[in-house]
């Protein structure tokens, strides 16, 4: 293996990771502080950290780096996030209140991944430089940490295409004839565009630039990190509430979209838009979710307060269904029946090529098409029958790969709650909590069951758990394979 190259590149990747924590410190400056804690000092700190180990690996492996090996591109791919996770976590260590390494890196691990889960118990003890520092690493795990990356390269070759294929679900073969980088700029330049739309609109609705800012970084990233314990609930006694929430639902629909589709409509294919099924088939999901939550509070109905009644049903299944998971009430408003339905919208997720987590839509339909031809071909065994998935034909090893990405993510799933409920014995965390926190993780959601539900949070679990929450969280993001290829024996094996 090329290990200079990784490391250069895992280098420069540190130099963007020490730029955001610094640029955050320095609008902590200009931020209203709670006095406790002097602003900027923590992130300055930090970045300086980050900054000298980045220095150190650059000019250590100071080698021109002409293409990225499909190989080292991979193990690049797993390890960043590790390391993000690692310097990210620094802040909260020697910032505020300050955190254990294990409650530090979760926290990093779930900002950068756009989880949102969190062992704060009480974030209005925390600076607001910190808090801006959280929604900013959410912010750039959203598109994607090695997205942003490649926008500041120029072409690196075969693996390029490569390491944007694994960091990110975007699907490849949409781009077929365009260059990567161009590629990139394109999904940049739109990711920052439907930022500045939802911070816009949530200032005009009242709220100050820096709670539109945070909350539109972690509502477009679809990952839900609030500055305000109550999260959205915060704003309920608003005379706008409404008109946030609704905002927000907007916003978080369409991060959850396929980027792809807005291209296709900016370039006026609307021929190939219509042939985007996942695009209907994830409104009729998120239909059904609606209708069942809608039909689970008919206790509001007695009020008469109707429009709420609709507003915060539409509110809750958007973000859970778009694992952004925002809070606006707690899941034991619901009854039991909803239960099940819910945590299958939040494994869904969303779109694939979307800031969205969970298995995304696009599988499921595969998934689906996969099963039908496999009953029918089990009756007419000579039959030729082609599969095609938003216009687009799907050859059997592409499905395959599909039923073996679900098979594996089920698997991860069980063994996630198996592996939390053994390390948890000794304390009081249930099945239904150590469900509910492997399901929030490997989905990217945010929110669990139990103790780790939308008033809830993770901090009342073990370090150790913590640890490999934060394990499962990267894995989610990654969709699977470029983390589990780290400790697969082959992928570090000299050829």
């Amino acid at each position: 293996m090329k290990h200079h190259i990784v490391l250069r590149l895992l280098g420069i990747l540190l130099l963007l990771e020490s730029l955001s924590m610094a640029i955050c410190g320095l609008f902590g400056l200009f931020l209203p502080s709670n006095d406790l804690y002097k602003p900027g000092v923590a992130l300055f700190s930090s970045a300086g950290i980050t900054l000298i180990v980045s220095l150190v690996l650059i000019l250590a492996f100071n080698k021109k780096i002409d293409h990225l090996p499909k190989r080292e591109g991979l193990i690049l791919v797993g390890i960043t996030w590790i390391i993000f996770g690692l310097f990210g976590a620094i802040p909260f260590m020697i910032g505020g209140p300050t955190l254990s390494f294990a409650d530090a890196y979760f926290e990093s691990v779930s900002g950068f991944t756009a989880t949102g889960a969190t062992i704060i118990n009480d974030l209005s003890l925390w600076p607001n430089d910190i808090l801006l520092w959280r929604a900013t690493s959410q912010w750039l795990g959203g598109l994607g940490i090695l997205v942003l990356f490649m926008a500041l390269l120029s072409s690196l070759g075969a693996g390029s295409k490569f390491l944007f294929k694994n960091e990110s679900s975007f699907q490849t073969s949409e781009f077929s004839a365009v260059k990567i980088k161009d590629i990139v700029l394109v999904l940049l330049g739109l990711y920052l565009l439907m930022t500045v739309f939802c911070a816009g609109g949530l200032k005009a609705f009242g709220m100050t630039w820096f709670e539109s800012i945070t909350h539109s970084f972690t509502t477009v990233s679809t990952a839900g990190f609030s500055i305000y314990n109550e999260s959205i609930g915060y704003f309920r006694e608003w005379e706008t509430a409404w008109l946030i929430e609704s905002w927000l639902t907007l916003c978080m629909l369409i991060s959850s979209l396929s980027f792809v589709f807005y291209i296709v409509l900016w370039k006026r294919n609307f021929a190939r838009a219509r042939q985007m099924e996942e695009l209907f088939v994830y409104l009729g999901i998120l239909t059904i979710g609606f209708i069942t939550l809608l039909c689970s509070e008919s206790a509001y109905i007695e009020d008469g307060n109707y429009i709420e009644w609709i507003r915060r049903s539409l509110f809750m299944t958007v973000s859970l269904s778009t694992t952004t998971g925002f809070g606006l009430i707690t899941e034991r408003d619901w009854p039991a029946y909803t239960v099940p339905l819910v945590t299958v919208l939040m494994m869904i997720g969303g779109c694939a090529g979307s800031t969205a987590g969970g298995i995304k839509v696009s599988r499921i339909i595969t998934l689906w098409k996969s099963t039908k031809h496999a009953l029918i071909q089990a009756f007419r065994p000579h039959q030729y029958l082609q599969q095609k998935i938003n216009g687009r034909t799907i050859d059997k090893d592409a499905a395959s790969l599909v039923i073996l990405f679900i098979a594996i993510n089920l698997s991860v799933l069980f063994l996630s709650t198996i592996i939390v409920t053994i390390i948890e014995h000794r304390s009081a965390i249930d099945f239904e909590t150590a469900f509910g926190a492997s399901v929030a993780c490997l989905a990217n959601v945010g929110p669990g069951w139990g103790e780790v539900g939308i008033w809830g949070n993770f901090s009342n679990l073990h370090g150790t758990t913590k640890v490999f929450l934060s394990v499962v969280m990267i894995l989610g993001r990654l969709e699977l394979f470029a983390l589990l290829a780290l400790f697969t024996p082959t992928t570090w094996k000299k050829f």
